[in-house]
């Protein structure tokens, strides 16, 4: 019997940056923490199947030096998305552990020597 479990779940994410990909890739990025963080489970793979964007902005600023001097523009970049991810992962559950009770703990008693 097989101890890999597969299920399909989504994740809400938000990243920003300068640029479009940055803004992309900081959110992807949070995938992996944010499924991790909601499991106690051994996890194998974590395989995006689907991304839909809930929102994407771009907030443009006027960026000087001391107030005055040397006005540019600069470009932020924002975007929330829903991804849909399969995740495997070992179901713990079915694993079964071999129980040794020693009477006396020591180092020596644990890795079998005198």
């Amino acid at each position: 019997m097989s101890q890999i479990v597969k299920n399909n779940t989504s994740v809400i994410v938000t990243g920003s940056g300068e640029k479009k990909e940055y803004a992309f890739a900081d959110a992807l990025g949070k995938v992996q923490n944010l499924i991790m963080k909601s499991s106690n489970d051994v996890l194998l793979k974590i395989q995006p199947e689907d991304v839909r964007i809930i929102e994407a902005k771009e907030i443009e600023y006027t960026e000087r030096f001391l107030f005055f001097f040397f006005p540019r523009v600069r470009h932020k970049f924002e975007v929330k998305m829903e991804v849909f991810v399969e995740i495997s992962k070992i179901n713990m559950d079915a694993v079964v552990f071999d129980k040794t009770k020693i009477a006396e703990w020591s180092k020596e008693s644990i890795l079998g020597f005198k």
